[in-house]
C-alpha cells in the first residue's frame, strides 16, 4: 500500500523533472533521462549507477535532488537499507528546501516498515499525511495509517502506543483515530474522554474541532446502554464541567464499568448501564431526571458526586420509590432530607464523631483540647467533637480558635500550654491548606508534644511532612484511603489495570466499590425491593473504606490513619456503632 503512494509520487516526479530548463550540461541531461528509461525498463541497478555518477558530479540542483529520491528508492527495492537511508540523509543536509516532504517521509515509512519499527513507521505516516499537497492524497495516507493500525494493534496496545506519542507531532492525531476506533467498537463513553481531553489539552487544532463534532453528533444519536439487559442502572455523574473534561468523574466511571462488567461476567441474570452527564447543571439534570422517570426498567441512580447537584437530584425523584447512591457527596442533610437518598460516603459530622470515639475508648483520652479556625467547617467539626466526646464522658478542658489569615499561632497555643500535664490529646479539625503547617510550627516551639488527632484534610494540606517532631503523633480520619500494603488491592490494581488501560485512583475506588455494594444487593428486579435492602442497614467491606449504613442510610465508617516515618499508614477502620 505504500508502495502505491509512492509510485504515485515517482511519476509526477519524472512530469517535474522533464519539465526543467536544460540548465545543467548536456551529458548530465542525457545520463539523467537514461536513468530514468533504466529505472522504468526494469534495470534499478543500471539505473543506481547513472544516478550516482550525477551525483558525484557538480550537478545543478535540478538533476541532484530527483538523482538522490531515486537512488533512495532503488536502494531500498534492492534491500540495501543502510544507503536508502544515507541518500536521504544527504538530501536532506545538501538540500534541506528541497520541496519533496511528502516523499521522503512515505520512504521513511517503508524502510521503518521492513524494519518492523512500527512507531517511526506510524510518526513516518502521519508526516507524510502532513505533507501531502491535496486533500485526496492525505485522505489516501489516513486511510493506510487506520488500515496498518487496526492490522498491527488490538485497543489495549494502541492506548500504549497513543503514550509513547505524548509531546511529539502525531499524538493528538492518534488520539483522535483511537477514539474513532473505539466508538467504531462499541464504548462510545471510552471515546468521549478521549475527545474532551483533545478539547481540553489542543483547544486551537483541527482535531480538536473534529471532537467538537464527534460529540454533538453523539448528542443527536440515541443512547446505547452498554449492555442491553433486564436490570437498569442509571449512572449521573458530571463528566463535564463548563464544557471542560473532569477527570475524577471519568476515573469514577470507569470504576463503576469494571464492577458491572464483573457482575455480569458471574451471572446470569445482567445489568445495564444508562450513563449520563449531568455537566453538575440544573437544567441538564432536570432532562435527565424526566428520561429516568419515564422508564420503567431503572432499578437505581448512581452518581451523583457533589452534593450540590445530588440534593437538587433528589428533590426531583423525591415521589419516585427509586433508590440514589451517590459514591461521594458528603452533606449533612441529604439523607435526612430525602428518603430515597443513601449516602455511601460519610458526611462531614462523621469525621468529628468518630474521631470522637476513637480517642476517647481506643486511645484512652479522657481529657482533650480542640483548636479549630473561625472559617470553613473547622469550627463546625470542633462543636459535634466537642458535644460527642463529653457525651461520652470526657472532658474538653482547654480549647481556642485562630483565624486562617493568622500569621503567627503562638498566643492561640497559650491556653493548651498552661495545661499541658492534664492534656490527654488535641483535637485539630482543619478546613484549609495553609494553616496546618503554622499551627505545627506553634506547638513544636512551645515544646507542646502530645497526640494530635485530625480530619483528612491534614492529608492534602502537606503540613505532616513539614514538622517531623509533631507529625509523629498524628492520628486521622479519611473516608479513602488506599492502603498499598493490602494485597488484594495489589490484586485488582493488576486486573483493573490489564482491562481498564487506566490507573486505579482513588476516584476509581469511590466508582468501583459503591457500584459493587450496589449490584451485591441486586437481587431483585423492583427498585422498591432493591431500596428496601438498602435502608435496612449492612456492613460491607470495600477498598477505599467500608460500608456501615444502618436506617439513617449514612455510612458511618472510616479508615483511621497515622502519620509515620515520612508516610501516612492504615491503622484500622473504625465505625460508630
Amino acid at each position: 500500500m505504500i508502495n502505491k503512494f509512492f509510485i504515485f509520487s515517482i511519476v509526477c516526479l519524472l512530469m517535474v523533472s522533464y519539465a526543467y530548463p536544460q540548465q545543467g550540461k548536456i551529458n548530465t541531461d542525457s545520463l539523467f533521462k537514461k536513468a530514468v528509461a533504466s529505472y522504468e525498463k526494469g534495470l534499478p541497478e543500471e539505473a543506481l549507477k547513472d544516478f550516482l555518477v550525477i551525483l558525484s558530479s557538480d550537478s545543478h540542483a535540478d538533476y541532484a535532488i530527483p538523482s538522490y529520491l531515486f537512488s533512495a528508492q532503488i536502494s531500498f527495492e534492492l534491500k540495501n537499507y543502510f544507503y536508502a537511508e544515507k541518500y536521504i540523509g544527504d538530501l536532506e543536509k545538501k538540500y534541506p528546501a528541497h520541496g519533496y516532504q511528502f516523499d521522503i517521509h512515505l520512504l521513511r515509512a517503508k524502510i521503518h516498515q521492513v524494519k518492523e519499527n512500527k512507531i517511526e513507521t506510524l510518526q513516518s505516516l502521519i508526516n507524510a499525511m502532513r505533507a501531502a499537497e491535496n486533500d485526496s492524497l492525505r485522505k489516501s495516507v489516513s486511510e493506510f495509517i487506520e488500515k496498518f493500525v487496526r492490522t498491527e494493534y488490538d485497543t489495549a496496545s494502541f492506548r500504549t502506543v497513543t503514550e509513547q506519542f505524548k509531546g511529539r507531532s502525531g499524538e493528538v492525531y492518534l488520539m483522535v483515530l483511537r477514539a474513532s476506533l473505539m466508538e467504531q467498537e462499541g464504548n462510545p463513553t471510552g471515546a468521549k474522554e478521549i475527545y474532551l481531553d483533545i478539547i481540553s489539552r489542543f483547544p486551537a487544532t483541527p482535531e480538536a474541532n473534529l471532537s467538537i463534532a464527534a460529540l454533538q453528533r453523539a448528542r443527536t444519536e440515541p443512547v446505547k446502554i452498554e449492555t442491553v439487559e433486564e436490570k437498569i442502572i442509571a449512572v449521573l455523574l458530571p463528566l463535564t464541567v463548563d464544557g471542560n473534561a473532569n477527570p475524577d468523574a471519568l476515573e469514577v466511571l470507569n470504576g463503576i464499568k469494571y464492577a458491572a462488567d464483573e457482575y455480569n461476567k458471574s451471572r446470569k441474570e445482567k445489568v445495564g448501564l444508562l450513563i449520563r452527564d449531568t455537566e453538575r447543571n440544573e437544567t441538564k439534570i432536570s432532562r435527565i431526571a424526566d428520561e429516568i422517570l419515564a422508564k420503567k426498567d431503572i432499578v437505581a441512580v448512581l452518581g451523583p458526586l457533589y452534593s450540590d447537584e445530588t440534593t437538587f437530584l433528589c428533590s426531583l425523584l423525591a415521589d419516585a420509590d427509586l433508590p440514589v447512591v451517590s459514591p461521594t457527596a458528603n452533606s449533612n442533610e441529604i439523607a435526612a432530607t430525602y428518603p430515597n437518598f443513601i449516602q455511601a460516603n460519610p458526611s462531614v459530622d462523621m469525621h468529628a464523631k468518630i474521631m470522637a470515639r476513637y480517642m476517647y475508648f481506643v486511645e484512652d483520652v479522657k481529657s482533650a483540647g480542640v483548636f479549630f479556625s473561625n472559617e470553613g467547617y473547622s469550627r463546625e467539626l470542633a462543636q459535634i467533637f466537642r458535644d460527642e466526646f463529653e457525651r461520652l464522658g470526657g472532658k474538653v478542658i482547654a480549647e481556642n480558635s485562630y483565624s486562617i489569615n493568622s500569621v503567627n499561632m503562638s498566643p492561640y497555643i497559650s491556653k493548651f500550654t498552661a495545661l499541658k500535664g492534664k492534656l490527654h490529646g488535641i483535637y485539630l479539625p482543619l478546613s484549609d491548606r495553609k494553616s496546618g503547617e503554622q499551627i505545627l510550627s506553634a506547638f513544636v516551639q512551645d515544646s507542646l508534644i502530645l497526640p494530635f488527632f485530625g480530619n483528612q484534610d491534614w492529608i492534602t494540606s502537606g503540613a505532616l511532612q513539614t514538622s517531623s517532631r509533631a507529625s509523629e503523633k498524628f492520628t486521622i480520619t479519611s473516608e479513602n484511603f488506599m492502603d498499598q500494603s493490602d494485597n488484594n488491592l495489589k490484586d485488582f490494581t493488576r486486573e483493573f489495570t490489564a482491562v481498564m488501560e487506566s490507573d486505579v485512583t482513588r476516584s476509581t475506588l469511590y466508582g468501583y466499590d459503591c457500584a459493587s455494594l450496589l449490584l451485591g444487593l441486586l437481587s431483585q428486579r423492583e427498585a422498591a425491593a432493591l431500596k428496601s435492602r438498602l435502608t435496612a442497614g449492612f456492613d460491607v467491606t470495600a477498598f477505599h473504606n467500608n460500608y456501615f449504613i444502618g436506617e439513617d442510610r449514612v455510612n458511618k465508617s472510616l479508615n483511621i490513619i497515622r502519620y509515620s516515618k515520612g508516610q501516612f499508614n492504615f491503622v484500622e477502620r473504625f465505625k460508630l456503632q
